[in-house]
Protein backbone atom coordinates (compact mmCIF):
# COMPACT_ATOMS: atom_id res chain seq x y z
CA UNK A 1 0.00 0.00 0.00
CA UNK A 2 1.22 3.43 -0.93
CA UNK A 3 1.31 6.40 1.40
CA UNK A 4 0.55 9.65 -0.41
CA UNK A 5 1.97 12.99 0.78
CA UNK A 6 -0.20 15.90 -0.33
CA UNK A 7 1.06 19.47 -0.16
CA UNK A 8 -2.12 20.59 -1.89
CA UNK A 9 -5.64 19.34 -2.02
CA UNK A 10 -6.36 16.64 -4.59
CA UNK A 11 -8.60 18.96 -6.60
CA UNK A 12 -5.74 21.41 -7.01
CA UNK A 13 -3.38 18.66 -8.13
CA UNK A 14 -5.86 17.44 -10.74
CA UNK A 15 -6.23 21.00 -12.01
CA UNK A 16 -2.50 21.05 -12.75
CA UNK A 17 -2.74 17.74 -14.64
CA UNK A 18 -1.22 15.68 -11.85
CA UNK A 19 -2.99 12.36 -11.33
CA UNK A 20 -4.52 11.76 -7.93
CA UNK A 21 -2.72 9.44 -5.57
CA UNK A 22 -4.58 6.77 -3.69
CA UNK A 23 -3.32 5.08 -0.56
CA UNK A 24 -4.83 1.88 -1.98
CA UNK A 25 -2.71 2.01 -5.10
CA UNK A 26 -0.27 -0.93 -5.13
CA UNK A 27 0.98 -0.35 -8.65
CA UNK A 28 3.49 2.44 -7.93
CA UNK A 29 2.94 6.17 -7.76
CA UNK A 30 0.58 7.81 -10.23
CA UNK A 31 1.99 9.66 -13.17
CA UNK A 32 3.56 12.96 -12.15
CA UNK A 33 4.22 11.94 -8.56
CA UNK A 34 7.64 11.29 -7.01
CA UNK A 35 8.17 7.87 -5.53
CA UNK A 36 10.42 7.77 -2.48
CA UNK A 37 13.27 5.27 -2.43
CA UNK A 38 11.49 3.13 0.12
CA UNK A 39 8.88 2.34 -2.52
CA UNK A 40 6.16 3.10 -0.05
CA UNK A 41 5.67 6.88 -0.11
CA UNK A 42 4.57 9.08 -2.98
CA UNK A 43 5.06 12.84 -2.72
CA UNK A 44 4.06 15.74 -4.87
CA UNK A 45 6.99 16.57 -7.18
CA UNK A 46 7.06 20.18 -5.91
CA UNK A 47 8.28 18.85 -2.57
CA UNK A 48 11.52 17.48 -3.99
CA UNK A 49 14.73 19.45 -3.39
CA UNK A 50 12.98 22.04 -1.23
CA UNK A 51 15.38 21.65 1.67
CA UNK A 52 13.01 19.51 3.72
CA UNK A 53 12.87 15.71 3.96
CA UNK A 54 9.34 15.04 2.80
CA UNK A 55 10.20 11.39 2.15
CA UNK A 56 10.76 9.65 5.45
CA UNK A 57 14.01 8.27 4.07
CA UNK A 58 15.12 11.67 2.76
CA UNK A 59 15.41 10.46 -0.80
CA UNK A 60 13.66 13.59 -2.10
CA UNK A 61 16.70 15.68 -1.05
CA UNK A 62 19.68 13.55 -2.17
CA UNK A 63 22.49 15.30 -4.07
CA UNK A 64 22.07 13.15 -7.14
CA UNK A 65 18.48 14.32 -7.46
CA UNK A 66 18.96 17.94 -6.45
CA UNK A 67 21.38 19.37 -8.98
CA UNK A 68 23.45 22.45 -7.99
CA UNK A 69 22.49 25.92 -9.28
CA UNK A 70 23.49 26.84 -12.82
CA UNK A 71 26.73 28.81 -12.30
CA UNK A 72 26.16 30.71 -15.53
CA UNK A 73 22.85 32.20 -14.51
CA UNK A 74 22.28 31.45 -10.82
CA UNK A 75 23.89 31.98 -7.44
CA UNK A 76 23.64 29.20 -4.87
CA UNK A 77 22.85 30.45 -1.40
CA UNK A 78 24.11 28.76 1.75
CA UNK A 79 20.75 27.10 2.28
CA UNK A 80 20.74 25.70 -1.27
CA UNK A 81 18.44 28.31 -2.71
CA UNK A 82 19.23 29.28 -6.32
CA UNK A 83 18.67 32.90 -7.23
CA UNK A 84 18.91 34.24 -10.76
CA UNK A 85 21.79 36.64 -11.26
CA UNK A 86 24.89 34.60 -10.67
CA UNK A 87 28.06 36.05 -9.17
CA UNK A 88 26.85 39.62 -9.69
CA UNK A 89 24.58 39.16 -6.67
CA UNK A 90 27.51 38.69 -4.31
CA UNK A 91 28.27 41.73 -2.12
CA UNK A 92 25.99 44.08 -4.06
CA UNK A 93 24.53 45.51 -0.87
CA UNK A 94 21.23 43.64 -1.19
CA UNK A 95 20.18 40.38 0.46
CA UNK A 96 19.18 38.46 -2.67
CA UNK A 97 19.36 35.16 -0.79
CA UNK A 98 16.61 34.65 1.74
CA UNK A 99 19.31 33.72 4.31
CA UNK A 100 21.46 36.75 3.38
CA UNK A 101 24.45 34.56 2.59
CA UNK A 102 25.26 36.52 -0.59
CA UNK A 103 26.23 39.51 1.58
CA UNK A 104 28.27 37.71 4.25
CA UNK A 105 31.99 38.57 4.48
CA UNK A 106 31.77 41.52 2.13
CA UNK A 107 34.13 44.42 2.89
CA UNK A 108 32.88 48.03 2.95
CA UNK A 109 33.45 50.45 0.10
CA UNK A 110 36.56 52.37 1.25
CA UNK A 111 35.55 55.46 -0.71
CA UNK A 112 32.12 55.92 0.87
CA UNK A 113 31.92 53.68 3.93
CA UNK A 114 33.57 52.94 7.27
CA UNK A 115 33.80 49.29 8.33
CA UNK A 116 32.95 48.58 11.96
CA UNK A 117 34.57 45.77 13.94
CA UNK A 118 31.45 43.62 13.52
CA UNK A 119 31.52 44.07 9.73
CA UNK A 120 28.79 46.70 9.62
CA UNK A 121 29.27 49.35 6.96
CA UNK A 122 28.22 52.90 7.82
CA UNK A 123 28.15 55.77 5.37
CA UNK A 124 31.13 58.05 5.91
CA UNK A 125 34.90 57.84 6.15
CA UNK A 126 37.58 57.88 8.83
CA UNK A 127 36.20 61.18 10.11
CA UNK A 128 33.64 59.04 11.98
CA UNK A 129 36.42 57.74 14.22
CA UNK A 130 36.50 59.38 17.64
CA UNK A 131 34.00 62.09 16.73
CA UNK A 132 32.08 61.55 19.96
CA UNK A 133 29.19 59.68 18.30
CA UNK A 134 28.64 55.92 18.09
CA UNK A 135 28.10 55.59 14.35
CA UNK A 136 28.74 51.84 14.51
CA UNK A 137 26.12 49.79 16.33
CA UNK A 138 28.93 48.08 18.27
CA UNK A 139 30.56 51.43 19.11
CA UNK A 140 33.86 50.37 17.57
CA UNK A 141 34.36 53.75 15.88
CA UNK A 142 34.66 55.34 19.32
CA UNK A 143 36.71 52.60 20.99
CA UNK A 144 40.41 53.12 21.74
CA UNK A 145 40.31 56.84 20.95
CA UNK A 146 43.53 58.61 21.81
CA UNK A 147 43.43 61.08 24.71
CA UNK A 148 43.56 64.80 23.97
CA UNK A 149 46.83 66.70 24.24
CA UNK A 150 46.91 67.82 27.86
CA UNK A 151 48.77 71.02 27.00
CA UNK A 152 46.95 72.35 23.95
CA UNK A 153 43.57 70.60 24.03
CA UNK A 154 40.54 70.15 26.25
CA UNK A 155 38.83 66.76 26.35
CA UNK A 156 35.05 67.01 26.24
CA UNK A 157 32.92 64.62 28.28
CA UNK A 158 32.04 62.78 25.06
CA UNK A 159 35.72 62.28 24.15
CA UNK A 160 36.04 65.11 21.63
CA UNK A 161 39.18 67.23 21.70
CA UNK A 162 38.93 71.01 21.27
CA UNK A 163 41.41 73.85 21.57
CA UNK A 164 42.15 74.49 25.25
CA UNK A 165 41.47 78.20 24.84
CA UNK A 166 37.90 77.50 23.68
CA UNK A 167 36.63 76.56 27.14
CA UNK A 168 34.33 78.91 29.03
CA UNK A 169 34.10 81.36 26.14
CA UNK A 170 30.32 81.40 26.03
CA UNK A 171 30.15 79.07 23.02
CA UNK A 172 29.51 75.31 23.03
CA UNK A 173 32.60 74.11 21.17
CA UNK A 174 32.07 70.56 22.49
CA UNK A 175 28.97 69.06 20.89
CA UNK A 176 27.81 68.06 24.37
CA UNK A 177 28.46 71.55 25.79
CA UNK A 178 30.84 70.26 28.46
CA UNK A 179 33.35 73.05 27.71
CA UNK A 180 30.83 75.50 29.16
CA UNK A 181 29.97 73.47 32.26
CA UNK A 182 28.99 75.67 35.21
CA UNK A 183 31.46 74.04 37.59
CA UNK A 184 34.28 74.16 35.04
CA UNK A 185 33.67 77.82 34.34
CA UNK A 186 33.27 78.94 37.96
CA UNK A 187 36.56 80.84 37.99
CA UNK A 188 37.40 83.39 40.67
CA UNK A 189 38.85 86.45 39.01
CA UNK A 190 41.97 88.14 40.37
CA UNK A 191 42.10 91.52 42.06
CA UNK A 192 41.62 94.22 39.46
CA UNK A 193 39.52 91.91 37.27
CA UNK A 194 35.78 91.66 36.69
CA UNK A 195 33.99 88.36 36.16
CA UNK A 196 31.69 88.18 33.13
CA UNK A 197 28.47 86.19 33.14
CA UNK A 198 30.17 83.51 31.04
CA UNK A 199 33.00 83.12 33.58
CA UNK A 200 35.60 85.10 31.66
CA UNK A 201 37.75 87.56 33.62
CA UNK A 202 38.47 91.00 32.16
CA UNK A 203 40.20 94.12 33.42
CA UNK A 204 37.72 95.88 35.68
CA UNK A 205 38.33 99.12 33.77
CA UNK A 206 36.93 97.51 30.61
CA UNK A 207 33.39 97.55 31.94
CA UNK A 208 31.02 99.87 30.12
CA UNK A 209 33.58 100.93 27.50
CA UNK A 210 31.14 100.26 24.66
CA UNK A 211 33.12 97.18 23.61
CA UNK A 212 32.15 93.55 24.20
CA UNK A 213 35.25 92.47 26.11
CA UNK A 214 33.49 89.51 27.75
CA UNK A 215 32.18 87.98 24.57
CA UNK A 216 28.66 87.74 26.00
CA UNK A 217 28.08 91.52 26.35
CA UNK A 218 27.65 91.19 30.11
CA UNK A 219 30.28 93.92 30.63
CA UNK A 220 28.07 96.25 28.60
CA UNK A 221 24.80 95.33 30.29
CA UNK A 222 22.36 98.27 30.30
CA UNK A 223 21.60 98.29 34.07
CA UNK A 224 25.32 98.08 34.81
CA UNK A 225 26.28 100.79 32.38
CA UNK A 226 23.32 103.15 32.79
CA UNK A 227 24.59 106.55 31.80
CA UNK A 228 27.98 105.01 31.08
CA UNK A 229 28.97 105.37 34.76
CA UNK A 230 30.44 102.92 37.24
CA UNK A 231 31.42 105.21 40.11
CA UNK A 232 32.84 108.67 40.64
CA UNK A 233 36.45 107.54 41.02
CA UNK A 234 37.31 107.47 37.35
CA UNK A 235 37.30 109.78 34.35
CA UNK A 236 36.37 108.12 31.08
CA UNK A 237 38.62 108.96 28.15
CA UNK A 238 37.46 108.75 24.54
CA UNK A 239 39.42 105.60 23.59
CA UNK A 240 37.83 103.21 26.12
CA UNK A 241 40.26 104.32 28.82
CA UNK A 242 39.67 105.36 32.40
CA UNK A 243 42.00 107.37 34.60
CA UNK A 244 41.85 108.29 38.25
CA UNK A 245 39.66 111.35 38.76
CA UNK A 246 42.51 113.14 40.56
CA UNK A 247 44.43 113.25 37.27
CA UNK A 248 41.74 115.40 35.68
CA UNK A 249 43.02 118.90 34.74
CA UNK A 250 46.36 118.37 36.45
CA UNK A 251 48.33 119.78 33.52
CA UNK A 252 49.33 116.37 32.17
CA UNK A 253 47.53 114.56 29.36
CA UNK A 254 46.86 111.16 30.87
CA UNK A 255 44.20 110.19 28.30
CA UNK A 256 45.53 109.13 24.88
CA UNK A 257 43.48 111.89 23.28
CA UNK A 258 44.31 114.44 25.96
CA UNK A 259 40.66 115.04 26.75
CA UNK A 260 41.40 115.03 30.51
CA UNK A 261 43.09 118.40 30.01
CA UNK A 262 40.54 119.98 27.67
CA UNK A 263 37.92 122.46 28.91
CA UNK A 264 39.85 122.94 32.14
CA UNK A 265 39.63 126.74 32.08
CA UNK A 266 36.34 126.68 33.89
CA UNK A 267 37.42 124.34 36.68
CA UNK A 268 37.20 125.78 40.15
CA UNK A 269 33.56 126.47 40.94
CA UNK A 270 33.11 129.47 38.67
CA UNK A 271 30.93 127.88 35.96
CA UNK A 272 28.93 130.24 33.74
CA UNK A 273 25.18 130.51 33.97
CA UNK A 274 24.76 128.33 30.90
CA UNK A 275 27.10 125.65 32.27
CA UNK A 276 26.66 122.69 34.58
CA UNK A 277 29.17 122.27 37.41
CA UNK A 278 30.21 118.65 37.90
CA UNK A 279 30.98 117.23 41.33
CA UNK A 280 34.63 117.14 40.34
CA UNK A 281 34.60 120.87 39.57
CA UNK A 282 34.50 120.56 35.80
CA UNK A 283 32.13 122.93 33.94
CA UNK A 284 30.24 121.56 30.96
CA UNK A 285 27.47 123.05 28.78
CA UNK A 286 24.24 122.81 30.75
CA UNK A 287 22.52 120.89 27.96
CA UNK A 288 24.98 118.04 28.52
CA UNK A 289 23.27 117.26 31.80
CA UNK A 290 21.14 114.08 31.62
CA UNK A 291 21.89 113.50 27.94
CA UNK A 292 22.82 109.85 28.53
CA UNK A 293 26.56 110.43 28.20
CA UNK A 294 29.13 110.82 30.97
CA UNK A 295 30.48 114.24 30.06
CA UNK A 296 31.77 115.12 33.53
CA UNK A 297 33.86 111.98 33.87
CA UNK A 298 32.58 111.42 37.39
CA UNK A 299 29.00 110.60 36.30
CA UNK A 300 27.58 113.53 38.25
CA UNK A 301 25.89 114.89 35.11
CA UNK A 302 23.95 111.64 34.68
CA UNK A 303 22.51 110.89 38.11
CA UNK A 304 20.53 112.69 40.73
CA UNK A 305 18.01 114.81 38.87
CA UNK A 306 17.98 112.57 35.76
Amino acid sequence: MKTCVYPLCVAALLAFGVAACSDDDDNGCPSGWFECADGVECIDPSLTCDGADDCTDGSDEVASLCAACDPATEYECADGECVIGGASLVCNGTDDCFDGSDEVGCGCDPTTEYECDDGECVTGDDSLICDGTDDCTDGSDEASCALCDSVTEFECDNGECIDATATCDGTDDCTDGSDEDTILCSVTCLDGEWECDNGECIDENWRCDNYDDCGDYSDEDTPLCSGGCIDALYFWCTYAETIDITLLCDGTEDCTGGEDESDCVSVGGDCAVDEFECDNGLCIPDYYECDGEHDCGDCSDEYGGC
